[in-house]
């Protein structure tokens, strides 16, 4: 006998692989002659914009730049910054060919600076590129079969299931204007770039994403070649395709992939405007709300039936949460003499996060990169790391939890302490979307296994029932229908609120 029956879906969204591969990086650089020669080169870095990632047939391509950093002093003493771009593409084959999406990264392991001239340099880093590939797998779940002596019991579920998961690149171009307090533009040193996240809405099927591109330069002044701070923002807006309706839920984090910015003359001709191109990098991320049944236990009155079952996680509903936090630390730099701090940038951030019964907590480490003016060494550049934490208060009684959050670096704050240390203050902005991770045991397929004895035999069974026994339960062991039970016993619990006799009809 053919046994009709009926699925339902509960999808997730899972890492597939993770890979790793390295790219060196060699160039022979000679500045152009309208720069000062070389006494001492301060910083050397390497900086990475990723400008596309694609995956087809299992093979990752990364293609960006890598852009050449150099800081040095002239032999007029000042400060000069270099910067080159050399592009750069590489290719990964993955383990598998699942992987429906991916995702990059590349950082500058290390980077060897040798001055063979005062106008030439040879720089030699090797870029560490990683690739993280997913997949959205779905759970086969039993629903229902068209016999009507099967007999099922489900239990309902609300389920934030992974829709769509892709990433999108745009451009960020616009210009900044220096107050008019502030000295014209020699020359760029250095600058840090940031995007915020603000808000999205579900629009006709895509995302509108919000935010700002926070923007800090340290630049010489033309004349006197002093040093001056600049601190800017750039509003943006971008619709941003996806595979999303207006009634799922979206999730949204940016990143910087890249940015670059020149000095610019303004409409009278004077170095006052920063022309910025900046590369951001969005991950969309849509969920559908999903109430469904799942079918816990299952047994028919006529047949022996094979059963087939396996535990199924998924996610509840949760509320994206964004939040500001702030951190304090001492940064100590040993035997050097501090006169002046000159500018701090990041170099690296990473994060992590981990669950309690009533916490999320947010952690890592972050690394900034310090210009300094010292008493016995002039100006140096140093590097160091500072810790950081955060705890959000949520409801996980069950311990188990799930989330997706970016973390972003909004800003950085200091004072000098001593002679050789700094009191730093960071400021973070977390977004993220907690949810409670569930798994249960649910029947994921069943087969006629043979038809019972007795079968189709009607009889009349009186049964002593204990307080606490479930109406299911015994329907079960009797191969009937627990509806029947609570009929022909004049009950209305599901489970018996006293000892008592049952007529128990097949």
């Amino acid at each position: 006998m053919e046994l009709l029956k009926k699925y339902s879906e509960v999808s997730r969204l899972e890492t597939s692989e993770e890979v790793s591969a390295e790219h060196i990086i060699e160039s022979d650089i000679t500045f152009p002659d309208y720069y000062p020669d070389i006494v001492k080169v301060v910083k050397s870095t390497i900086n990475t914009s990723l400008l596309n990632t694609s995956l087809s047939n299992g093979r990752v391509t990364v293609e960006g730049n890598a852009v050449i950093y150099v800081l040095y002093i002239s032999t007029d003493l000042k400060l000069h910054s270099f910067e080159q771009r050399l592009p750069f593409s590489k290719s990964v084959d993955l383990k598998s060919n699942d992987a429906e999406v991916c995702t990059a990264n590349a950082e500058a392991q290390f980077v060897n600076c040798l001055v063979l001239s005062p106008r030439r340099i040879n720089l030699h880093s090797v870029l560490n590129i990683k690739i993280e590939s997913g997949v959205i797998k779905a759970d086969k779940v039993f629903d229902s079969a068209d016999d009507e002596g099967i007999f099922l019991k489900k239990q309902e579920a609300e389920a934030l299931i992974p829709k769509d998961y892709r990433i999108s690149l745009f451009k960020i171009n616009d210009s900044l204007e220096t107050a008019g307090t502030l000295p014209t533009v020699s020359q760029i040193i250095s600058y840090d770039s940031v995007v915020l996240l603000e808000s999205t809405k579900v629009i006709s099927g895509k995302i509108l994403v919000k935010g700002l591109l926070r923007l800090k330069v340290l630049y010489t002044s033309e004349g006197e070649g002093t040093l001056q701070r600049f601190e800017g923002e750039v509003p943006f807006s971008q619709i941003l395709e996806a595979d999303i309706s207006e009634e799922d839920v979206p999730f949204v984090k940016l990143s910087l992939a890249g940015t670059e910015l020149f000095a610019k003359t303004d409409h009278a001709g004077a170095l006052r405007l920063f022309e910025i191109s900046a590369n951001v990098k969005a991950h969309l991320y849509s969920f559908q709300k999903k109430n469904f049944n799942i079918v816990s236990d299952i047994y028919s009155s006529e047949y022996e039936l094979k059963i087939s079952s396996d535990k199924i996680s998924f996610n509840s509903p949760g509320n994206e949460t964004r939040e500001s936090f702030s951190q304090r630390n001492t940064v100590s730099f040993g035997d050097i003499k501090i006169k002046e701090v000159i500018d701090v940038h990041t170099v690296s951030m990473t994060s992590d996060k981990k669950f309690t019964d009533s916490q999320a907590v947010f952690f890592g480490t972050l690394k900034l990169g310090f210009l300094l003016n010292t008493e016995d060494e002039g100006i140096i550049y140093e590097e160091s790391a500072v810790d950081f934490s955060f705890k959000k208060s949520i409801d996980n009684s069950d311990g188990a939890s799930d989330c997706i959050y970016s973390l972003t670096l909004t800003g950085t704050g200091f004072t000098i302490a001593s002679e050789n240390s700094i009191d730093l203050r960071s400021e973070y902005e977390l977004n993220a979307l907690i949810q409670s991770k569930t798994t249960l045991t649910a029947i994921t397929d069943i087969e006629y296994d043979g038809k019972r004895e007795n079968a189709g035999n009607a009889f009349i069974t009186v049964y002593y029932a204990d307080k606490g026994e479930k109406l299911w339960d015994i329907a079960k062991r009797f191969k009937t229908d627990a509806q029947l039970i609570k009929d022909e016993n004049s009950l209305t619990a599901e489970t018996l609120e006293e000892d008592m006799r049952l007529i128990i009809t097949n």
